[in-house]
């Protein structure tokens, strides 16, 4: 089966420690919800006005969802609740850095499950050396590409650093000039990300 993409435009004392105890208990056990996720992701677009960085997607939200390959690993035949692409489990929005091709797209994932903020992992390719390719093929073009992959309560977080700077002489400059974009970035997005999120 071919994936197929469909997008949809959508115009949105010791008695008192006892209390406080049970209260913090209780909303931890209690799954975020769609529309809680939903209103997170449409408050931190909002708000979010990276530093040297342009918003590239539209101000409405964008209902984007994605077939899945024929699998015997999960019964849904998309990305989607319910059955329905009214109810994608992912919101994603894009950045551009001013001055070069650097560019950012940010994905919101509604995981329920997750119950704490972590920063998993961070998946890397770049036209640098890299001892997982061999040396008969170390000269195929890529891209610079960092992944990010952050859980929240309730959601995943993955940020995609991506710069097409052609491979070259400058590969170690192009390289640094990466990182020092990819931080800045971060830097920013980690503060709104906590910021939205304490507001819940």
């Amino acid at each position: 089966m071919s994936l197929v993409a469909v997008a949809i435009l959508m115009i949105g004392c010791n008695s008192e420690n006892k209390v406080n105890t049970v209260t913090s208990e209780h909303k931890e056990s209690v799954p975020l919800s769609y529309d809680a996720f939903k209103e997170e992701f449409k408050s931190f677009k909002t708000a979010f006005k990276p530093e040297n960085f342009l918003s590239i997607s539209p101000e409405y939200l964008t209902i984007k969802t994605t077939s899945f390959p024929e699998n015997k690993i999960d019964s849904r035949e998309a990305d989607v609740l319910n059955d329905s692409v009214s109810f994608p489990i992912r919101y994603e929005t894009y950045y551009k850095d001013k001055d070069s091709n650097f560019f950012v797209k940010i994905n919101f994932i509604y995981f329920p499950e997750s119950r704490k903020k972590q920063f998993v992992t961070i998946n890397e390719i770049s036209p640098n050396d890299d001892p997982n390719i061999i040396d008969s093929h170390k000269d195929v073009p890529r891209p610079y590409l960092n992944e990010y992959l952050i859980t929240m309560e309730g959601y995943i977080v993955l940020v995609n650093f991506v710069d097409t700077a052609p491979n070259s002489k400058e590969i170690e400059s192009n390289s640094q000039k990466f990182i020092e974009r990819q931080l800045s970035f971060y830097k920013q997005l980690e503060a709104k990300l906590l910021e939205v999120h304490k507001i819940r």
